[in-house]
C-alpha cells in the first residue's frame, strides 16, 4: 500500500482523515462547554 502514494501524498491523506476528526471534537466541546451557561429564560 505504501507503494501506491509518495510520502508527500500521504500527508495529505492524513491530512484530510484528521481535519473532520478536529471538527468533530471541535464541535463537540462547543456543544458540551455550552451547557454550562445559564438560558435567558431561566433568570426569571
Amino acid at each position: 500500500m505504501t507503494e501506491l502514494l509518495s510520502p508527500l501524498e500521504w500527508v495529505f491523506v492524513i491530512l484530510l482523515g484528521l481535519v473532520p476528526l478536529v471538527g468533530l471534537a471541535f464541535h463537540l466541546w462547543v456543544m458540551l462547554a455550552g451547557h454550562g451557561k445559564p438560558n435567558p429564560d431561566d433568570a426569571d
